[in-house]
Order: structure tokens, then C-alpha cells, then sequence
């Protein structure tokens, strides 16, 4: 696969600085694990898992950039859970 990058920000501003580019390398290694996960059936499941714990309930969507960050939001939500199905079945009075 051969990548070609290039910077097109001078024909609409020729006086501004060139915008630097992206490693057509890690633009490869990008583009071979997307084709893996499309591939395995992997990106379907990561789809479904951020979609559990990325929306709020306001709709808007938590910024989850990091694995360790998701499995965080995933124990607060199971936790959350428990507290609130404790609740029902155990009101205080």
C-alpha cells in the first residue's frame, strides 16, 4: 500500500506556513489495524463496548481515549448499578 501526503494550505492562503504532515508510516499502520479489526469482526464488538459507557445521559458523549479510562467508567456504571438495585430492593426508611 503506498501513502501520498500532501499540503494543499498554500493554494488558498500562499502567504501561510506550511501545515506539517502526518507519517504516511503510522498512516499505514493505521490504515493495516482497521482493516484487521473491520476484517475479525473486532470493530463491531469495540463499537458495541464504547457505545455501553461513552453516552451520557444527557446524550452527550464522555471522552474515553484511553483503555484504562473505559475500564474506570465500566466499574462506576456496573457499581452505579448495584447501588441503585440495592436501593430499590433495600429502601431505607
Amino acid at each position: 500500500m503506498t501513502i501520498v501526503l500532501d499540503d494543499h494550505s498554500r493554494r488558498t492562503a500562499p502567504e501561510s506556513q506550511p501545515i506539517p504532515l502526518p507519517s504516511p508510516h503510522l498512516i499505514a499502520i493505521h490504515a493495516a489495524v482497521a482493516e484487521i479489526l473491520e476484517e475479525s469482526g473486532a470493530r463491531i464488538f469495540l463499537n458495541r463496548l464504547l457505545s455501553l459507557y461513552m453516552e451520557r445521559a444527557d446524550g452527550t458523549l464522555l471522552d474515553l481515549r484511553y483503555w484504562s479510562r473505559m475500564e474506570f467508567m465500566a466499574k462506576l456504571k456496573d457499581e452505579y448499578k448495584a447501588w441503585v438495585f440495592g436501593m430499590l430492593w433495600n429502601p431505607r426508611n
